[in-house]
């Protein structure tokens, strides 16, 4: 968690005023109280710290639509963690139904005020949004035509964004960065391990599942919203890959102790910890540089 929390453009959101800042918090912090609730026993309703995570997740569907799914996170916590069957399920049914009700009132009156306003004045290379949504549910299997063609044409961006293009989108960092972050997010994730945190197949399975539906959903909804330069093109613009970071957090976490390791790494190797330590200092005194030179 805590290199997942380092990474650049995370470091420069959380000083920032765009509201990204917040839904990334947001997702550390609700990821952190999930993997502790799931440690805890004889759990019921008035744990502090469960009323927090209930309210976290009911909130996502309505600070941005795109990250819904962390809902289905609520599932992860296991029943026989609670003192009874009936306050499990109630904390299950109380978060999905407000969760769901309270996003489906918002998207309803963002979908009446932009969607399907017909006073939305929009460029005229671009396409409205009701357009582009009813191209979906004209010929559904055009998802995979747009996926496809955003991808073959935004991966490099989104693979250096995600770790941090800085800036109005004008200041790289350092080449090596983009590259050594990503194997320093694997190695720490497939080679720490804590007793405490052994996912079965199905729980894998469904982190994986969240994370990556959040990420295809922000492409689906910007190819939607934004709209596009043609009719002819199905390349979704506007996504810059710092929009994942709440996905990619769970992404790492779904290959979390998946080897067959019964020790960490780092606890093996205590020099490990150092190894860490100085490799995040150095890429955020890199960052750092590359503000400075860049204002």
């Amino acid at each position: 968690m805590l290199v997942l929390a380092l990474i650049p453009i995370s470091l420069v959101q959380a000083g920032s005023y765009s509201p990204d800042c917040v839904t990334n918090a947001l997702a550390f912090l609700a990821v952190g109280l999930l993997f502790h609730i799931i440690t805890v026993k004889n759990i019921n309703l008035k744990n502090r710290k469960l009323i927090l995570l209930v309210v976290i997740l009911c909130l996502f569907g309505v600070l941005k639509q795109v990250y819904f799914p962390f809902i289905l996170l609520a599932l992860l916590i296991p029943r026989s963690n609670f003192e009874n069957k009936k306050e499990y399920y109630l904390m299950l049914g109380f978060t999905l139904l407000v969760s769901v009700a309270s996003t489906l009132v918002w998207t309803y009156f963002l979908f009446h005020n932009i969607v399907h306003n017909p006073n939305i004045v929009v460029q005229e290379h671009l396409e409205t949004p009701s357009y582009q949504l009813q191209r979906i549910l004209d010929n559904p299997a055009i998802v995979f035509d747009i996926l496809s063609e955003t991808l073959a044409n935004k991966w490099e961006f989104y693979y250096k964004s995600l770790i941090g293009i800085l800036g109005y989108l004008d200041t790289m960092l350092p080449g090596w960065i983009y590259k050594w972050y990503y194997v320093l997010l694997l190695v720490v994730s497939l080679l720490d391990y804590d007793k405490n945190f052994q996912f079965t197949r199905l729980q894998r399975i469904l982190i994986l599942v969240t994370g990556l539906g959040m990420c295809l959903v922000t492409i689906y909804a910007m190819f939607i919203i934004d709209g596009i330069e043609s009719k002819a093109s199905l390349g979704t613009e506007g996504v810059q890959g710092r929009y994942f970071i709440p996905g990619f957090i769970l992404l790492c976490f779904s290959v979390y102790r998946i080897l067959p390791f019964k020790t960490s790494l780092f606890e093996k190797y205590k020099i490990s910890y150092l190894v860490l330590f100085i490799i995040c200092a150095i890429v955020l005194y890199q960052t750092q540089h590359t503000l400075y030179l860049r204002y």
